[in-house]
């Protein structure tokens, strides 16, 4: 099956006048893309979400997107849309452009990317296996089945797989892990089968905690891991401290995030974090310094690194 892809460009004020036009026809939903939402964003955005700060010049005209099927109909239908558009364009002929022409190939574009997400390994044991893969395990080799669902965290990016690279480094055995920003979960059910005792997981997007539950299930770790919705930057400290506590994020939210560490993490207690850029090294060594950490090592990934650390707060 194929589409039609219908786009128009036109002033903020055509914007109602363009949908009752595109409603009159059997479309597809409607996309649109308004720099405003950007500029609206940035001014309210929470702390955890970083844009580039460019110098990027800002579109006033928005732009509308659809799609039309292609059927035997649909030849007519795209003529007399295009007699609308025309006509509405005579009366606006600065405010407005359109074009019908590229042919859509019919894809289920939410399994796409899983064409090219395959078995890997991220050190000598342990092996990261998409759940519809198949996967001929070698002996000594540790298997984590993932499905990220709409979640981060399939291991390929260079920030998961330094935070994995560490908990295989580790020593975990019989350790109580705090995953902070779990995605996926892949680093939780890392750490239990890798040897630690249990891990708790949090996020502040419930489709990471819908993903880590059903990733625990699938790696049969679910009685070991418990995942809920919390925002460690805002919350209450609960009074539960861990040996290992891992993040991988983003560096604003890291530098937020260590002064309140000695609330969750053990005295000689393991923090592993990634999700830093090289540029950023510094000014995150000297954060963990200034709240009692002393550096353990550095891990280095094309333009990514991952800190281990140790709680000097006894």
């Amino acid at each position: 099956m194929n589409w039609r892809e219908i786009e128009v460009v036109c002033d903020r004020y055509l914007e109602e006048e363009i949908y009752a036009i595109l409603y009159q026809f059997p479309i597809t939903s409607i996309e649109i893309e308004d720099d405003q939402d950007i500029i609206n964003f940035k001014n309210n955005q929470p702390y955890w979400v970083v844009l580039e700060d460019n110098e990027k010049e800002y579109r006033e005209d928005i732009i509308i997107r659809t799609y039309l099927e292609e059927t035997k109909e649909s030849e007519k239908n795209i003529c007399d849309l295009q007699k609308l558009l025309k006509s509405l364009k005579k009366d606006h002929p600065n405010s407005l452009e359109f074009s019908i022409e590229r042919i859509v190939e019919d894809r289920d574009w939410s399994e796409e990317w899983k064409k090219g997400y395959k078995p890997f390994k991220v050190s000598d044991s342990l092996v990261i296996k998409p759940t519809w893969e198949e996967y001929s395990q070698k002996k000594d080799e540790i298997i984590i089945n993932i499905d990220p669902g709409m979640a981060f965290g399939t291991g390929t990016h260079e920030t998961t797989s330094l935070s994995l690279e560490e908990l295989s480094a580790a020593d975990l055995k019989d350790k109580t892990v705090f995953d902070i920003g779990c995605g996926s979960g892949i680093l939780s059910i890392a750490a239990i089968l890798l040897g630690a005792e249990s891990a708790y997981a949090v996020d502040i997007d419930p489709l990471a905690i819908k993903a880590t539950k059903e990733n625990a299930v699938v790696n049969k770790v679910d009685k070991q891991l418990t995942a809920e919705i919390r925002d460690i930057i805002s919350d209450q400290a609960t009074g539960e401290k861990y040996d290992v506590v891992v993040s991988n994020t983003l560096y604003i939210v890291l530098v937020s995030l260590v002064p309140k560490l000695r609330d969750y993490l053990k005295g000689r207690g393991l923090f592993l974090c990634s999700g830093l850029l090289k540029t950023q090294k510094e000014d995150m060594e000297d954060c963990l310094r200034k709240h009692g950490f002393k550096i353990l090592g550095i891990r280095e990934d094309g333009e990514w690194i991952s800190i281990s650390a140790e709680n000097r707060n006894v």
